[in-house]
């Protein structure tokens, strides 16, 4: 799990962010400190999620509800 968690944070802060900026560049929408540090919460969301969908199918983690 610490190497898939690696693996995401290398992409978080490097490929998904750049990604997230040029999302924004081609909605025409700022890209200024205050956009870059909303695309980093988009980004780190987006991890979060690859992360609990990946301690969930790996069995460490049970859906109940």
């Amino acid at each position: 799990m610490a190497a898939y968690r690696k693996e995401l944070t290398a992409k978080c802060q490097g490929e998904w962010l750049q990604e997230e900026l040029e999302a924004r560049r081609q909605r025409g929408e700022s890209t200024g400190i205050m956009a870059h540090a909303s695309a980093m919460k988009t980004v780190m969301g987006r991890m979060k999620v690859r992360c609990w969908c990946a301690l969930c199918g790996a069995g460490f983690l049970v859906w109940v509800g």
